[in-house]
């Protein structure tokens, strides 16, 4: 996994509302890193694709609701926008 995300994510104080991002990295990179691959032709493509979703999750954490839906659908969506 990319250090810098890791470290990133790692380095994260969770607060009300924001989801925990160093155990959702964990849980989501090998799906977000598995729904790039299959859509792009280079490794490479898709680890940096991967990278650039966890970064925007990272900085757009705030705008993530709960009670508007799962985490997962508001990842999914930034991979999606991403392509």
């Amino acid at each position: 996994m990319p250090t810098v995300a890791t470290e990133m994510f790692e380095s994260n104080r969770q607060t009300a509302g924001e989801p925990d991002l160093a155990r959702r990295f964990q849980e989501y990179y090998p799906r977000i890193y598995n729904y790039m691959r299959y859509r792009v032709t280079s490794v490479e493509d898709a680890e940096d694709l991967v990278s650039t979703v966890f970064y925007l999750a990272f900085r757009h954490r705030a705008k993530y609701d709960p009670a508007k839906g799962a985490f997962s659908p508001w990842l999914f969506q930034i991979a999606r926008n991403e392509l």
